[in-house]
Formats: structure tokens, C-alpha cells, sequence
């Protein structure tokens, strides 16, 4: 499979083998641990929801800086 991913200072196409053991007799593709997304039966929905989640991912890119006020709890000395 072909995805894109962050290395901490670019985005990037990356390509990972996915392994289907074997099994007998035949089944639908859809019920295959992972598939061509042309095969999905709701390619727009799922195609769409993707996008949405890479905008996030995109968003994480760079230095977020946060501030926290309360009570913490933590281990050490």
C-alpha cells in the first residue's frame, strides 16, 4: 500500500507491504483484511473521510506549544 507520512520535517509517500495469509476456498474482496479502495462499496465516504483526516495530520506539523494550569500528578523525585 502507498500512504503519505511525516518524517518530523517532510511529508512523504511511503510504501508498505501488506501481508493476506492464506486461507481456503474463496471469499468477497471487501472481507479481505485490507483492499483496493476502487473495491470499497462507499468509495466517495470513505475517500472523503480520508481527506478530512489528512487535513488534521497536516495541522501537526511544525512546534505546537501548550500551557497547562491545575493540579498534575507525575512520579519521579
Amino acid at each position: 500500500m502507498q500512504f503519505i507520512d511525516f518524517d518530523g520535517e517532510n511529508f512523504g509517500f511511503c510504501t508498505q507491504l501488506l501481508q493476506i495469509h492464506a486461507f481456503g476456498g474463496s471469499r468477497p474482496i471487501h472481507r479481505l483484511p485490507a483492499f483496493p479502495l476502487a473495491y470499497h462499496y462507499e468509495v466517495e465516504r470513505v475517500r472523503e473521510a480520508l481527506i478530512a483526516r489528512g487535513k488534521v495530520f497536516e495541522t501537526y506539523k511544525g512546534y505546537h506549544f501548550k500551557v497547562y494550569e491545575g493540579i498534575a500528578m507525575g512520579w519521579g523525585p
